[in-house]
């Protein structure tokens, strides 16, 4: 990115569930608040976590739903965006409802419905907030396109596992590749993230190794997220690991993390 004043939008993807997707959002989310950064969250996901563990109560006057149904032409990003129960973080709520709209954006596609988003969100998210995050679903579907479409960046946890996971992650690259060249040529591939890694196994050990070997230097972080039962309490709790025990080994983590996708964000993107 050229503009100094422009923040970027990271989507944060895997067509895998269990990975770590909310817990990684999250976070990352408040890591990246703790720089001193204005961080702004937009949940994408119907089953609602991230909200739930963001923001307190449950009655907001616009969510996601209202920023994407398809007859509210004069909504604005702003009017949908709630403080969070930390500084300098904020929220983009969603509601189960949500999901219905589905089966609406998939018969307006032609009509750009998957750049919807992009639209009404784009230019205030990077115009206001330094960083905007977005947690999809575990799926490939239109949420997470109409996400893709409008992001800058695409971050993927992987807990290497099995063969199966190793599939979904080429497939989840190759839906990042296929936008780019597609619909949103903003789109770039940030790297991958080794997630929940457990130490004590011999596949938690090899995890960051595996994918050194598939993938190159620029397509892993250095940084990899251990889990832990301070993690596991955190999210039983819904609450950030910060707030729960930011001493612990995966707060450290996610400190250094956000201090990687920032020297990223500099030297790469000239943020």
């Amino acid at each position: 990115m050229k503009k100094k004043d422009k923040g970027l939008i990271i989507a944060v993807m895997n067509r895998k569930g269990g990975v770590g997707k909310t817990t990684v959002t999250v976070n990352l989310g408040h890591a990246l608040a703790l720089e001193k950064k204005k961080v702004l969250i937009l949940d994408m996901d119907s089953q609602v976590n991230t909200t739930s563990r963001l923001l307190p109560g449950g009655n907001y006057r616009n969510t996601l739903y209202e920023l994407l149904e398809s007859d509210n032409n004069n909504i604005r990003a702003e009017n949908c965006i709630y403080p969070s129960l930390y500084t300098n973080l904020y929220v983009l709520p969603n509601i189960g409802d949500t999901a219905a709209l589905e089966p609406d954006l998939i018969r307006q596609q032609q009509k750009g419905s998957f750049l919807r988003l992009r639209r009404r969100l784009r230019d205030y998210a990077k115009s206001n907030y330094d960083i905007t995050l977005i947690d999809n679903s575990p799926t490939i579907g239109t949420f997470v396109l109409s996400s893709l479409n409008c992001a800058d960046l695409a971050l993927i946890p992987h807990e290497i596992d099995s063969q199966d996971s190793l599939e979904g992650l080429m497939n989840a690259i190759k839906i990042i590749t296929d936008i780019r060249e597609t619909d949103n040529p903003d789109l770039k591939f940030l790297r991958l993230l080794a997630n929940k890694v457990d130490r004590r196994t011999n596949i938690g050990r090899s995890v960051v190794e595996t994918l050194h070997s598939i993938f190159t230097e620029e397509q892993v972080f250095k940084t990899s997220i251990p889990i832990n039962a301070q993690l596991k309490e955190a999210e039983a709790k819904r609450e950030t690991i910060f707030r729960h025990d930011g001493s612990s080994s995966s707060a450290k983590a996610f400190r250094e993390l956000a201090r990687e996708i920032l020297y990223i964000l500099k030297t790469e993107y000239g943020e």
